[in-house]
């Protein structure tokens, strides 16, 4: 049955945020960005939990706050959960990643922008001015795909802002997760004789592009996350294979594998060692073979110390939904107490 209407009872605030970080980027981007907050409405914002969602790639914060036929937005989850005294009160915000890329992995990177930055310095001090919330040790970060990958980088790389994380299904495990796509990229540049900017022209032309053209953007966002500087130091997007015999070249591809949480967590170890909470979990049917690099980021972060917690359940990559009832209030949770994280959240 269709639905007539959201069952949303906490109305959404939405501001449009100067993020100056975001100003230097090589694809029009604009970095005054949509920003949705929700938060309950019964008790003041001030000294509240302040969680990010960051948005799975081809998504954003619009699209997860938005209507839908079916099911239950995340604002909605949360509404349902806060009513039911599953989920202690914070202020979750949501914000506009997309771009012309399609999106991106919250890192910094000169063609899509400084979004690690963004984050930090840009986004976070004008909620907490705006709102008296968050603070040091109060500041959380979840997400889907792209966006559960973004949360644990940003974990990793800024220990000062941020103290838990929540990851469902993000991107892990490299030479599993994006080697496959790689050919898919090179058979469809080839039909513009590797001309990135025209693919790109013809892709936003389409009503509805193809599978190995979405593959193929997605593995362009990708490139100007992971690898945007070329040997004269200036911005580029290239792949890390050749566009004739798609052969892997190893320089690149290093650079793609020094942002795998596999690389990062190990090099990081210390400073998410030092965080709250770190919750990752993934399906067990999961396309994208992100179940593999879960495991062998468990398994890392577990030998470190971390305050991990790792779980499977049944369903692919796009089954997250319901994960958010189990993370949610583990995440709010463990910002909201001092010491002994998983003592207090596995329960």
């Amino acid at each position: 049955m269709r639905r007539l209407a959201s069952r949303l009872s906490t109305p959404l605030e939405t501001l449009l945020l100067d993020m100056p970080a975001l100003a230097e980027n090589r694809i029009g981007a604009s970095n005054v960005r949509q920003v949705s907050v929700w938060r309950p409405t019964d008790v003041p914002p001030e000294n509240l939990p302040l969680i990010v969602c960051l948005a799975a790639y081809l998504s954003s914060g619009p699209s997860l706050t938005g209507w839908r036929n079916f099911g239950e937005s995340i604002p909605e989850r949360l509404d349902r959960l806060y009513e039911q005294g599953t989920l202690e009160p914070a202020v979750v915000v949501f914000v506009d990643s997309f771009n012309r890329l399609g999106g991106n992995q919250f890192v910094n990177s000169p063609i899509i922008g400084k979004w690690t930055d963004a984050l930090a310095d840009d986004l976070i001090p004008a909620i907490e001015h705006r709102y008296g919330c968050g603070g040091p040790g109060l500041r959380g970060l979840f997400g889907h795909s792209s966006g559960g990958y973004g949360a644990l980088y940003n974990l990793a790389l800024r220990p000062d802002v941020w103290s838990a994380a929540a990851s469902h299904a993000g991107d892990c495990g490299f030479d599993l997760v994006y080697r496959p796509e790689l050919p898919k990229a090179v058979r469809t540049l080839a039909s513009f004789e590797g001309d990135i900017e025209e693919f790109l022209r013809a892709f936003w032309l389409k009503e509805k592009p193809k599978g190995e053209e979405v593959s193929t953007l997605m593995m362009l966002a990708m490139a100007a996350s992971y690898d945007p500087v070329d040997e004269n130091g200036g911005p580029i997007i290239r792949l890390p294979v050749s566009l004739d015999a798609c052969e892997m070249i190893e320089s690149r591809w290093a650079k793609w594998l020094a942002y795998d949480p596999l690389s990062f967590a190990a090099a990081q170890a210390e400073a998410l060692s030092s965080s709250k909470l770190i919750y990752v979990d993934c399906g067990r049917q999961d396309e994208f073979n992100i179940l593999y690099g879960s495991r062998r980021l468990n398994r890392i972060l577990e030998t470190a110390g971390a305050p991990i917690i790792y779980e499977e359940f049944d369903g692919g990559h796009g089954t997250i939904g319901p994960r958010y009832e189990v993370s949610l209030p583990k995440l709010i949770s463990s910002l909201m107490r001092v010491s002994n994280p998983l003592e207090t959240v596995q329960n």
